[in-house]
Order: structure tokens, then C-alpha cells, then sequence
């Protein structure tokens, strides 16, 4: 398949997630790209991206993804110990330039030094302005339009769901998360888990 971007270099950058169609012999990759294919292969499901929505989501998408730089290298160490060895290893090489991903692993996520500290406050700040937005649908809104559930709404919480998996449930990161803006962010996941599992 196409590579998702391109690196720096110009190299070809392939990312996940990613999905092979096969009744149709097609493999998308990158979040956005594979919910809009699925809404036109599919178009008797509720749509991720409902026409008319693709611009107001991709800026949603793109804050979000905004928020996500400044903490994740925090957030390796974590990711690294989930990993399949081999995994494990590129991942160490390739974003932490360091060999010794055991030894990553070890250190324990997040490094509590005052400068990863102040980005997790700014990041639960940021927390609060997407909050904001939210409330701009009236404060008991669920969704980032109103009454409908979408890819926007998608990307907010299955990133909360991964957060509270790498940071852990008693983790100081996460208990912070889910004391910011008065517990919204927790309320709205109890109630936004059957849209993003729903055995």
C-alpha cells in the first residue's frame, strides 16, 4: 500500500493503524483516511464523518493531536513495555535513541522531573479549553456535535482510554486527568464506552 507520509528525508513513512479491504484489495492507513473510506464502503452505518463535518473534525483531530507531543516522550517507557521484544527494541532505537529498551522499561513512566511535570499540567490546561468546546453544544453535551457521535469524538476518548492504560489507573498523571474540569472528561467516558466498545 502507499505509505501514510513521508519522513523528513523523503523516505516513505508507514504508520498504524492501518487496514487491508480484502473483497476489494485496498489498504488504508492513518486514522481519518480509514473512517472516511469505511463510511463509503459502508454507507448504511452511522457515519464517522458525516458530510458536511470534515473540516470541523480535521481541526479537532489536529488540536488533539496537538496536545499529544510534548508528553509523549514521557509516555515511551510505557508504550516500549507493552511490546513485543523485537517491537520494543525499534521503538527504543528509533524514538528514544536508546539501545537499552530494557533499561527504558525499568525507569517506570512518566519521569516525575519538574519540566515533564509542568507538561502534564499544561496538558490537563488544554484539557480544559477542549472541554470548552464541547460545552459550546450546551454543558450536558456528550458529543462534539451535540447528539451525534463521531470520529471527533472518537479521537478524544479512545486517547483518554490509551492514556489511562500507559499511565495506569492509580497513576498521578491520570488521577490528575480525572480531577481536571471538574471529572467531565471521566463522566463522559462511562458513558461514551458503549459507542467505542460495544459487546
Amino acid at each position: 500500500g502507499k505509505p501514510t507520509t513521508l519522513n523528513p528525508d523523503g523516505s516513505p513513512k508507514y504508520t498504524v493503524p492501518a487496514i487491508h479491504d480484502s473483497e476489494n484489495n485496498v489498504v488504508v492507513a492513518e486514522s481519518f483516511a480509514i473512517a472516511k473510506y469505511l463510511d463509503e464502503k459502508y454507507p448504511l452505518t452511522p457515519p464517522a464523518v458525516p458530510k458536511g463535518y470534515d473540516a470541523a473534525i480535521t481541526l479537532l483531530n489536529e488540536r488533539f493531536m496537538g496536545y499529544l507531543p510534548p508528553v509523549f516522550p514521557s509516555l515511551l517507557p510505557s508504550i516500549v513495555k507493552i511490546l513485543r521484544p523485537s517491537s520494543a527494541e525499534y521503538i527504543s532505537l528509533k524514538r528514544l535513541n536508546r539501545p537499552d529498551w530494557e533499561t527504558v522499561v525499568a525507569e517506570g513512566v512518566p519521569p516525575r522531573d519538574a519540566a515533564t511535570k509542568e507538561k502534564w499540567v499544561t496538558f490537563q490546561k488544554e484539557l480544559g479549553a477542549l472541554a470548552a468546546l464541547y460545552d459550546k453544544n450546551g454543558k450536558d453535551g456528550l458529543f462534539f456535535f451535540g447528539d451525534t457521535f463521531t470520529f471527533a469524538d472518537s479521537v478524544t476518548f479512545s486517547f483518554l482510554y490509551w492514556l489511562k492504560l500507559m499511565l495506569g489507573a492509580d497513576g498521578e498523571e491520570w488521577i490528575a486527568i480525572e480531577r481536571c474540569v471538574g471529572g467531565r472528561w471521566v463522566k463522559q467516558m462511562s458513558v461514551v464506552e458503549k459507542y467505542l466498545d460495544p459487546k
